[in-house]
């Protein structure tokens, strides 16, 4: 039965030996640590969608081939992506785009950032609007444009000191005068980790020759499409548009499609596995802290084994020590847990 007599009598006796109430306390509250920070890193890493709107339903694309001359890749070859595109079925969107390293100058101040050239809707897809300006447009990718780029929230802030009228502002970007169009909101880093995007050329979207320009591809899949239906076809195509170039590329191989979510794409059996056995390893951390307390709780009792001796023979009931023994337990449980 329940009785605040017990609580207050398991707080007395918690009280008056400090130093086992702490040790107790530390001991779970570092298991629990432990485990909650490895599931959440695990999660984070192998389970969790991109945090954008729909994210979910974002899938990216590659190939995974070997060249006498090129050696392996897991990209697409502008080339080969630019004949099959056309030919996908289930696809409601796909795009591309190419990491760059870029160097950017604003007078005097020099950086080096983490960038993307890309299809324009690149950033539509991620259903993501800018908080200032405009995201980069078809147009924009045409020959004689004006070059432009869409900041991130850092380098706004940072380089362009979070000035107001940054919209029309003009840098240069690997050395090539470029206007600012728009600004992303904080946090924003689509589609893996970057600071500004730039419009991807027309010989990059649509190559009129086979060259050793590489992509990497997004896709929306409609309604009852599985990653799975789209490696089908892709196998298919690939391995035809590979056919054509045999001759041009010694010992062209085809190895495998790839179409997962953007949390898997770079997740190879080797991480997944080093990762599923940090959570193993966590789980057992929580059970040798639980077995750690029960055994200190339990030499508890035993040490208290004389006063639960004198307290049954003056009336005490057997049911009512061993309530206030797990109000003990329930007390360090709770706070160690907070």
């Amino acid at each position: 039965m329940f009785s605040i007599t017990d609580i207050v009598h398991a707080l007395r006796l918690l009280k008056k030996t400090p130093k086992f109430t702490f040790s107790v306390i530390f001991i779970l509250a570092g298991g629990l640590t432990t485990a909650l920070f490895t599931f959440q890193f695990v999660y984070g890493l192998m389970y969790k969608s991109i945090p954008l709107p729909d994210g979910d339903s974002l899938y990216r694309s590659g190939i995974h081939w070997n060249s006498e001359s090129t050696g392996s890749a897991k990209y697409f070859p502008a080339w080969e992506f630019a004949q099959i595109k056309d030919q996908l079925k289930g696809v409601k969107e796909i795009g591309v785009w190419q990491n760059k390293t870029l160097h950017m100058s604003l007078g005097e101040n020099n950086k080096t950032i983490a960038g993307v050239r890309a299809q324009s809707n690149l950033l539509v897809a991620s259903n993501v609007r800018p908080i200032k300006g405009r995201l980069l447009q078809a147009s924009d990718s045409e020959p004689g444009q004006t070059p432009v780029a869409v900041l991130g929230y850092p380098l706004w802030k940072g380089q362009f000191a979070g000035r107001e009228d940054i919209v029309g502002q003009v840098f240069k970007v690997n050395g090539v005068q470029t206007e600012v169009v728009g600004v992303m909101p904080q946090g924003f880093k689509f589609p893996i980790s970057h600071d500004i995007w730039l419009p991807l050329g027309q010989e990059t979207l649509n190559p009129v020759i086979s060259n050793h320009d590489y992509v990497e591809v997004f896709m929306r899949l409609e309604d009852g499409v599985s990653g799975a239906d789209i490696e089908v076809q892709l196998d298919r195509l690939v391995k035809d548009a590979f056919a054509q170039r045999a001759g041009q590329f010694p010992g062209l191989e085809f190895i495998r499609s790839q179409v997962t979510s953007f949390v898997d794409y770079d997740m190879g059996a080797v991480i997944r596995n080093f990762l599923l056995t940090l959570n193993v390893i966590a789980v057992f951390i929580l059970l040798l802290a639980c077995i750690n307390i029960s055994n200190l709780l339990f030499a508890r009792a035993i040490q208290r084994g004389k006063e639960s001796a004198i307290r049954i023979a003056i009336g005490a009931s057997r049911k009512r020590l061993i309530m206030q023994l797990m109000w003990e337990g329930i007390i360090i449980t709770v706070v160690g847990t907070l």
